[in-house]
């Protein structure tokens, strides 16, 4: 993943999505350690389609309650995934949203502990004509605000 030939660095994306799809076990032994952070670096140097493909792997991680933890845990996760959120090409703002929307389900108090991550929500939603990116945005906006009510009240 940290190759200059993006030809290289696609094909091992698209062989990491591959494993991680097959189950959770394999996911966690190819993203932990610094799996993750491998994944980061290819959001801050590669091209759209390698992009694209972290996107989908991110929303894999989603789903492993072990590695969901992982995406915002870490401050280098956390700003590469905003930038995911806030970017220019609505396949992958789509995939980073139903990965938001994913974390929110699970633990929204773990989403809204990161104000970037809200915010960049919530421009997202002012800033797109994408009617898909706007109701997952809005939806996630939704849990997210359930999850702090249900919070306050103690639930």
């Amino acid at each position: 993943l940290h190759s200059s030939d993006q030809h290289i660095v696609k094909e091992s994306l698209m062989a990491i999505c591959q494993l991680c799809q097959e189950n959770e076990d394999v996911m966690i032994n190819v993203l932990g350690e610094n799996g993750m952070d491998d994944l980061c670096h290819v959001i801050n140097t590669c091209k759209l389609d390698c992009v694209r493909l972290v996107a989908g792997i991110f929303l894999d991680v989603s789903f492993s309650d072990t590695l969901r933890v992982e995406l915002l845990n870490n401050r280098k996760h956390v700003v590469v995934f905003e930038r995911m959120i806030k970017s220019k090409d609505v396949v992958t703002q789509q995939l980073s949203l139903q990965t938001l929307e994913m974390l929110a389900l699970s633990n929204p108090t773990h989403v809204t502990k990161h104000p970037s991550i809200t915010n960049a929500l919530i421009s997202c939603i002012m800033s797109t004509s994408d009617v898909q990116v706007k109701t997952i945005a809005a939806k996630t906006t939704s849990i997210l605000r359930r999850g702090r009510r249900d919070n306050r009240r103690g639930y």
